[in-house]
């Protein structure tokens, strides 16, 4: 008897996620839009089985770390109802598609540490410029890591 192979998107695994918005329009610059769809995304990876080490929505994208917390916790669906359920709510509101097609993943190495890069997914904001330091943006955070943890591993890169 031959036993079907693991799909590498489920269970304990870690993903550097890129979502971009519709045509690369800026969607996540205004708190009313970023909000909602933050609170969902929590909801939605704690019921799917995820933690979010790290989010940060970028007025064109959101970049996030998600990492499966349980043998179940299937990447592609939990993708999924997130981009359908918040682009649901987002064009009830605005009448406009939230979304691109698609979304660009990653699965992180064993070697990587997963405080580092949320850090860089946190840092995101500064290297592009919208901010002086990371915790001055408004539209990022983690479900794991407090602020100065993430401080202190930037502040040994720059060591």
């Amino acid at each position: 008897m031959h036993k079907r192979p693991t799909s590498p998107y489920i269970g304990f695994q870690r993903y550097f996620l890129t979502l971009s918005a519709c045509a690369g329009q800026t969607r996540f610059a205004d708190r009313r839009v970023v909000e909602p769809v933050r609170w969902l995304l929590l909801r939605l990876a704690t019921v799917r089985g995820f933690s979010i080490p790290a989010y940060c929505f970028l007025p064109g994208r959101l970049d996030l770390l998600a990492e499966g917390m349980r043998a179940d916790a299937d990447l592609r669906r939990f993708v999924s109802a997130f981009k359908q359920q918040s682009a649901e709510q987002y064009d009830r509101s605005c009448r406009r598609r939230l979304w691109q097609d698609g979304y660009s993943e990653r699965i992180l190495r064993g070697d990587e540490q997963t405080i580092a890069v949320a850090a860089g997914i946190l840092n995101g904001p500064v290297r592009a410029g919208l901010v002086e330091a990371f915790d001055q943006y408004l539209f990022s955070g983690s479900d794991r890591y407090a602020m100065p943890e993430i401080a202190d591993v930037l502040a040994r890169r720059q060591t």
